[in-house]
């Protein structure tokens, strides 16, 4: 259950509703199936909340219409202080792109 519902939320704020559904069918495949204990390991759950959280802030971002650079270099200042690799880097970037650019919950129709 919870996997699909915070791979649904996720796929929602990244790519609306088609998103949403593919979320939820890879969450309940991955996390939610009855070969899968109930909870998420650490690792799943430390997946999740990142791709939460750089998606939030892409949305917080873009909330009055437009990310502006004095947002953009403070995601980039986030992203030096938690001293990810360069691959979790790149991740994070794509995760606020996508978020950014996608006009679900923003001023955007």
């Amino acid at each position: 259950m919870w996997g699909a519902a915070i791979l649904g939320g996720v796929g929602a704020l990244i790519g609306g509703p088609i998103g949403a559904g593919i979320g939820i069918a890879l969450g309940d495949a991955l996390f939610d199936s009855p070969e899968q204990p109930e909870e998420m390991s650490e690792e799943e759950s430390g997946v999740a909340y990142f791709v939460c959280f750089f998606a939030s802030l892409a949305k917080i971002a873009k909330a009055d219409g437009r990310v502006t650079q004095e947002e953009i270099q403070a995601v980039q200042k986030i992203l030096q202080e938690m001293e990810l690799d360069q691959d979790a880097k790149d991740f994070a970037i794509k995760v606020f792109r996508e978020a950014k650019d996608n006009g679900r919950c923003t001023n955007e129709r």
